[in-house]
């Protein structure tokens, strides 16, 4: 489990884990606590009201038999701190490109903790697996998305159909495509935006949800920020 303190104050925090450390050390705001698999521990506080974030860590954070999670009790560490706080932003994300993020955030945060953290060989096959897709695999990768433009797309779903690890996957996917898989969904989407903003006299809210867009509010400021100008604006322009 990973503790994070987003707020408050305390007067005083006796931290004790099972078969580890203990300490009264009062944390300062974005304190982290790192509680490894299959360990206890127990927190008295005392004081004002607190702010805490828990974010639940898969038991074996990596596919290497004995890879742990040291101990960590009040540690100082920013990065973990702000991308504790972003992925929690991004849990109730509507669309798929939030969760999407989500799911990169919470890979990079899990080899920060690997590399930071961990006890034991970090190496394993996953990892040690070339970070290059074949030219079947790129695509496949390239047929799926754009058929499935219109729905919900994941991380996950993609990384599983090359059958890759999301780590693996990310990598391999910039080496391939020259972008992340989160600006090529963009990119493909808008793509076909322009093309329906073009060819068909469909309401913007259509044309965002065939696109996989969340609302007409999600497709015009994704719009705007990449082509500076609202789709309306855009299709005006374009038609004179």
């Amino acid at each position: 489990m990973l503790v994070i303190h987003t707020e408050g104050r305390m007067t005083s925090l006796e931290t004790d884990f099972d078969n580890g450390p203990r300490s009264d050390i009062l944390p300062e705001i974005g304190g982290i606590w790192l509680v490894p698999a299959g360990r206890r521990y127990t927190a008295l506080a005392r004081g004002n009201t607190a702010g805490f974030i828990e974010i639940q860590l898969p038991a074996r954070l990596h596919g290497s038999p004995g890879t742990d999670l040291r101990p960590v009790i009040a540690g100082t560490d920013p990065f973990v701190a702000r991308a504790g706080e972003r992925l929690v932003s991004l849990i109730d994300a509507e669309d798929d490109l939030g969760q999407m993020l989500a799911e990169n955030l919470a890979e990079v945060l899990r080899m920060h903790l690997l590399h930071e953290y961990a006890l034991g060989d970090m190496v394993s096959e996953q990892i040690a697996l070339p970070a290059r897709f074949s030219l079947r695999e790129q695509a496949l990768l390239r047929s799926f998305i754009e058929d499935h433009l219109s729905e919900p797309l994941s991380l996950e779903l993609m990384a599983a159909l090359v059958e890759r690890s999301i780590h693996n996957f990310l990598t391999a996917f910039r080496a391939a495509f020259g972008t992340t898989p989160i600006q090529y969904v963009i990119e493909r989407r808008l793509i076909r935006v322009r093309a329906m903003l073009r060819g068909t006299s469909m309401p913007i809210t259509e044309i965002a949800l065939a696109t996989g867009f969340a609302s007409h509010s999600h497709l015009t400021a994704t719009f705007r920020k990449h082509m500076g100008a609202s789709p309306t604006e855009w299709r005006r322009d374009r038609r004179g």
